[in-house]
Order: C-alpha cells, then sequence, then structure tokens
C-alpha cells in the first residue's frame, strides 16, 4: 500500500493509521496514489480498525475512494464560475455604456423646450434609465460578493424621493384607469 504513496503522503498516513491504533481515532485523508505506470490518482482513504469478535486488533482496514470524477467536476465548476463572472462583468459593461449615452441625451433633452406632458416622459426616461442602471450595478455587485471584493458605504437616502421614483416606474406598468 504505501509503495503507492509519495514520501510526503506516506509519513502523513503513516501517522494516521499510528493515531487509528494509539487511541482509536480514525479520520478520513485525501492523497495521491501513484499507479506503477507513474499516473497519480486522486484518493480518500478512509480507515477503520479491524477487531475479531473479542475485540482484539487484528489491523487497519482501508475503503479507499477514487475522486478522479469528483475531481474533473470540481474542476469544471470552478471553470464555469470563472467563466461566468467573466460573462456578468462583459455585459455589464456592454449594458451600461450605451445606457450612459441614454442618460446623457435625457440630460440633454430635460434643457430643451418641451411641453409639461413631454417633460414627464422624459423625468419617465430618466427614472427608469437610472433604475436599470442602478439594477446593472447590483448584477455586478453580486459577482463582487462572490469574489469578496464588495465594500459596504453607508449613506442617507430621501425615502419619499425613493417612493416617487419606485411610483413612476409602477405608473408606466398599469393601466391609465389605476391611480397611485
Amino acid at each position: 500500500f504505501f509503495d503507492y504513496l509519495d514520501d510526503e503522503n506516506g509519513q502523513d498516513v503513516q501517522h494516521m493509521f499510528n493515531l487509528l491504533l494509539q487511541n482509536g481515532d480514525s479520520h478520513r485523508m485525501e492523497v495521491y496514489l501513484q499507479s506503477k505506470a507513474g499516473k497519480a490518482t486522486p484518493c480518500l482513504l478512509n480507515p477503520n480498525l479491524l477487531k475479531d469478535l473479542s475485540g482484539e486488533v487484528l489491523g487497519i482496514l482501508v475503503f479507499i475512494v477514487d475522486l478522479t470524477e469528483r475531481k474533473q467536476m470540481e474542476d469544471d465548476l470552478k471553470k464555469a464560475m470563472q467563466a461566468e463572472k467573466r460573462f456578468i462583468a462583459t455585459m455589464s459593461h456592454e449594458i451600461r455604456t450605451p445606457l450612459t449615452s441614454i442618460l446623457g441625451f435625457v440630460d440633454l433633452l430635460r434643457d430643451s423646450q418641451m411641453a409639461e406632458s413631454q417633460k414627464e416622459l422624459v423625468q419617465n426616461i430618466s427614472v427608469s434609465s437610472h433604475h436599470l442602471l442602478s439594477l446593472i450595478n447590483s448584477i455586478l455587485d453580486v459577482s463582487k460578493v462572490e469574489a469578496g471584493q464588495l465594500e459596504l458605504t453607508q449613506e442617507e437616502i430621501n425615502i419619499e424621493e425613493v417612493l416617487s421614483e419606485c411610483g413612476i416606474i409602477i405608473s408606466n406598468r398599469v393601466k391609465n384607469d389605476v391611480r397611485l
């Protein structure tokens, strides 16, 4: 058995076996077993004391589980998560760039001459665009949370303004005969 372990793993497994024989502490351990051809296979060792009917220790019985598939799935999952983070960052940037232009044009429209009903429409576009930008920023924040890079800040808000903006966004979605 020890012939299939490298020196470091062999010492760790020997120490684990000694603890098991001394005080019955059984611990699982991940190691790489080397085949005769030199291929390293990730395995989980689960040693147990082998006893006779009287309780006398006869030896150590080790269950070995091949972890190759699990390790491959873990690697695939890591790659998929990295791809997802890159996708979110790229898409957020690609959406944010034209949205910033829209917000700039809305500001220019606000400064122009227009009827009161048009000003209200421009205000609705502005509020909805800012809301969309906030959602995009929130998506980026989620990816920052996953990467452990999010910094929280505390700031005051005007709750009446927030509720008013919510009302504008919602009113654009409901029928004309419903009043908020």
